[in-house]
């Protein structure tokens, strides 16, 4: 996964300055793979005006690939409490 490029200061304000953040999107088991993902996140971040969106996902999760897929991309990777779960933190361009 690429790290963070530049300053963090100059990426940050780049990302979220005025960004949409996507806080939980979920996707029972037994209907996933059929589209609903994807069809939620682009009902979510249609007509935003906002330049970026950013979201979360657990690194173990296979959600960070449909993202991926859509247009996200890995911006970094942290955890978010000591010896907790990683997560990868990803933003898209709306804009």
């Amino acid at each position: 996964m690429p790290s963070l490029a530049g300053s963090a200061k100059k990426r940050s304000a780049e990302w979220l300055s005025d960004a949409y953040e996507v806080v939980e999107i979920a996707v029972a088991p037994a209907a996933q793979g059929q589209g609903i993902g994807t069809a939620l996140l682009a009902a979510l971040l249609e007509g935003r005006p906002e330049r970026t969106a950013v979201l979360s996902t657990r690194t173990d999760s296979r959600a960070h690939q449909l993202y991926h897929r859509l247009g996200f991309e890995y911006l970094a990777e942290m955890t978010f409490t000591a010896g907790g779960w990683p997560f990868y933190i990803m933003g898209r361009r709306l804009h």
